[in-house]
């Protein structure tokens, strides 16, 4: 019985690191949660606005955003205009989850 609940836990962590989420995918979630944002708070903003946002947003994103990999889960974390780092969403078995409101996307 022991056993088995240790293979369990063990088949658990195994899917939980193979299905850690990379830079990419915290990018990507953080990327999709400001564009709904941006075209819910500003929906007369035409295709030429949303395109130019969409690539200042992407350069933003890729210089701003890093993770911190905890091997089982992992963590967003962004550089604010003072050098620190604030950690803004989690990811897990391969889901990114952004855990800040979309007022402070501003």
């Amino acid at each position: 019985m022991k056993k088995n609940i240790i293979f369990c836990i063990l088949f658990f962590l195994g899917i939980a690191v193979i299905t850690n989420p990379d830079v990419e995918a915290h990018r990507s979630a953080l990327k999709v949660k400001t564009l709904e944002y941006n075209i819910k708070s500003n929906p007369k903003g035409g295709l030429l606005a949303e395109t130019a946002f969409a690539f200042g947003l992407e350069t933003f994103i890729n210089a701003r955003v890093t993770t911190n990999n905890y091997l089982f889960f992992s963590t967003t974390a962004i550089l604010d205009d003072s050098g620190n780092t604030k950690t803004i969403g989690i990811g897990a078995f391969g889901v990114v989850k952004i855990l800040i409101d979309t007022d402070k996307i501003k």
